[in-house]
């Protein structure tokens, strides 16, 4: 008795919590989805650790924006070369 229920996300008390690194990353990612910017400076952050799913962001982007039949077929063998490529 005397407890009150716990504050959904959104409320005040969770604005407060100050999130970072990777949350941090994939929330402003959220917030401009039709932005690249932040998928590359996610990337970044990744590459900076040794993961390869970094350079596959990085890939697909170029890849996204490529128009170049034969500069889209490199950007897919070097894709499905990296380590992270599910066959």
């Amino acid at each position: 008795m005397g407890q009150s229920a716990p504050e959904p996300p959104g409320s005040s008390a969770w604005q407060t919590v100050e999130v970072t690194g990777e949350d941090a990353l994939l929330a402003r990612i959220r917030e401009e989805p039709d932005s690249d910017e932040p998928r590359l400076v996610y990337a970044d952050w990744l590459q900076q650790r040794g993961d390869a799913y970094g350079e596959m962001i990085v890939l697909g982007i170029e890849l996204d924006r490529c128009g170049d039949d034969e500069r889209s077929k490199e950007l897919w063998a070097r894709i499905e070369g990296l380590p992270c490529h599910a066959d």
